[in-house]
Order: structure tokens, then C-alpha cells, then sequence
């Protein structure tokens, strides 16, 4: 179980590595040198591979745990998970194995989607870009909030694997205002997709009664300036 564990761990970070930074790339390669140490040299006893799998992400813990290792000679495993608070500072593994393989595809499509966008950025045409760099901070914020501290729910999970690119819809909805970050983002997002789905009537949502409020005072006579400000340009990605 450990050994399966570690492989889909390994495949994991090569599907989702940043190919445009160095260091993602330095990274990959060490965790696939210690992959096959542990698969091929490292004799594991019963404990450390209990406490191993308690871990979402096993070959990170052991990872961490070969750089801090202070034991000359030696790599006690269990001894360096505690000495490093490892229990607090990785991710347990869920205890829905579902919800775990879901929130994992979540993850390769977010990176995948993240990737497209970066290409784009470095190919985008100038004016473009400095008209989008507003969304674009929004882009990478709420990638990160997704990769790093995003609690995940069956529901919410669900909702957006139906998205082929779900960081571009998480984006949309992400910091319009200092309350739209996180987990609100998320659930003003979700809430007024499903609206829009099920065809039912719905107040208007915060970016739209901004864009209707700016719209409206550029209608009037000898306004010209957008009120929207520049997070509420349009904007295309």
C-alpha cells in the first residue's frame, strides 16, 4: 500500500510541477531520486510505514524528512517525523478515498489550467496584459489558496471537476472586494453558477451591480471615466 502510495505521490508532482520554474523542475528530480531509494534500498519497518501512511502525501513527509535529517549514519524515520512536527505540518490523508482522487484531478486541472494561462502571458500581447494584470494577480492567488489551504468538499469538488478550466471560473469571482477571497470566493461562486443552471431568479451578485453601476455613470453626460477601477476592466482569458 505504501509503495502504490508513493508512485501516484511521484506521478502526482510530475503532472502538476511548474515547467517554467527551475526550482519545480530541481524539486521533481530530487523526490524522484528519493522515490527510488525508498523503492529499491531502504529497508521500511512496520512503524514507518504506518506512520507513513497516515500522510496524504507520504514521499513529501519522508522528503522533509531526509533534508532535516540531524542523525549522522542514520534516517530513523519515525524519529524525524516527530522532531520536525511533521503530523502538523503536512496534510493527513482523507478519510474519504473518493473525495481524495477527485480533489487530486481538481489539482492537475487547476496546474494544467494554470500552465495554458502562463503561456498565454508570455505570449499575450502587451496591452492586453497590462489591462489583465489585475486578473492576473487573482489568477495566481487563487491558485494558490486552492493548491495550499482549500478544505475540500464532496460538493464543492463535484461542482467543479464539471469545468474544464476551473481556475478561469474560480478567478472570475476571486477578490473583487476584501470579502471575496477563500473559501467565500468559492461559495459565491458555486452559489450563483447553480443558480444560473437551475434557471432560477437570483439577486444581482456583487460584480454585476458594479459593472451596472459603472455603465451607468458612464451613460451620463460629460462622464467619462470608468468607476469600476481596473479589477473591474473587462478583461479576457
Amino acid at each position: 500500500m505504501l509503495m502504490d502510495r508513493l508512485d501516484g505521490n511521484l506521478r502526482y508532482h510530475a503532472e502538476t510541477v511548474d515547467h517554467l520554474d527551475i526550482g519545480s523542475i530541481y524539486y521533481l528530480q530530487a523526490l524522484a531520486e528519493l522515490h527510488y531509494y525508498l523503492k529499491t534500498e531502504h529497508g521500511f519497518s512496520p512503524a514507518e510505514v504506518k506512520a507513513l501512511l497516515y500522510f496524504e502525501d507520504p514521499l513529501e513527509a519522508v522528503f522533509h524528512c531526509k533534508e532535516e535529517n540531524t542523525h549522522a549514519g542514520r534516517f530513523p524515520v519515525c524519529e524525524i517525523l516527530e522532531e520536525i512536527n511533521a503530523y502538523g505540518r503536512f496534510k493527513k490523508m482523507p478519510e474519504f478515498p473518493q473525495l481524495y482522487q477527485k480533489h487530486r484531478e481538481l489539482k492537475r486541472r487547476l496546474t494544467q489550467d494554470l500552465e495554458e494561462y502562463k503561456e498565454q502571458i508570455l505570449t499575450g500581447d502587451r496591452d492586453m496584459l497590462l489591462k489583465d494584470i489585475r486578473l492576473m494577480g487573482a489568477a495566481f492567488e487563487a491558485y494558490d489558496f486552492m493548491m495550499d489551504s482549500y478544505e475540500p468538499r464532496m460538493g464543492e469538488v463535484d461542482f467543479l471537476l464539471q469545468f474544464e478550466k476551473p481556475l478561469r471560473v474560480i478567478r472570475d469571482y476571486w477578490g473583487y472586494d476584501s470579502v471575496l477571497v477563500g473559501e467565500d470566493a468559492i461559495k459565491v461562486l458555486i452559489g450563483e453558477q447553480c443558480a444560473m443552471q437551475k434557471q432560477e431568479p437570483r439577486p444581482e451578485s456583487l460584480k454585476e451591480r458594479l459593472l451596472k453601476a459603472g455603465q451607468e455613470v458612464k451613460a451620463q453626460p460629460g462622464t467619462d471615466k470608468d468607476v469600476r477601477g481596473p479589477r473591474h476592466a473587462e478583461k479576457s482569458f
